[in-house]
């Protein structure tokens, strides 16, 4: 009974990526995967009652980055539609689409995505919605985490020389 479900979700996500894909080349821009999330929100049981409305469009930007992320290493901005349907990140996507409760450690979770903007916000000092390079810089273990990183208490993971790469590129 759950793998036939599972198997109509990925088919019904399947379609929907297809009637998005405007220009028919088979791949989903930013915009267009935005688009979907937006629309699928009010249809999720765990988010359309405990999500905040206000961070509908940070649930969204979220999810859309980290599937881009994960399928689109290379950074082409663009998801081929069958290599998104075919990837394992396709399996926590559902999980949270077919699930009735909040299932906590999946990374489209409720509790993860508020986690992660909680901790982002914090480090936001001038409240623009962006992280400065002095805001990355006072990332330190001890903000709220999603799993313990092994780094002593008031150590950041991230080293000065990378931070500066990072936001000169």
């Amino acid at each position: 009974y759950g793998a036939f479900i599972k198997q109509m979700a990925l088919f019904k996500s399947e379609t929907e990526f297809v009637m998005l894909d405007f220009d028919g080349d088979g791949c989903l821009t930013e915009e267009e995967m935005k688009s979907y999330v937006e629309d699928l929100i009010p249809t999720m049981n765990v988010l359309k009652d405990n999500l905040d409305p206000a961070l509908y469009d940070y649930y969204c930007c979220s999810c859309v980055r980290r599937l881009f992320w994960v399928v689109d290493p290379v950074g082409s901005g663009k998801l081929r539609i069958c290599k998104l349907i075919q990837h394992g990140i396709m399996d926590a996507w559902l999980e949270v689409q077919l699930a009735s409760k909040d299932p906590a450690t999946n990374w489209f979770s409720y509790t993860i995505g508020t986690a992660i903007h909680e901790k982002f916000a914090k480090l936001d000092q001038n409240k623009s919605g962006l992280l400065s390079l002095a805001d990355m810089k006072m990332y330190k273990k001890g903000l709220p985490t999603l799993e313990e990183d092994g780094l002593p208490e008031d150590t950041s993971p991230f080293t000065d020389l990378f931070l500066n790469r990072v936001f000169e590129v």
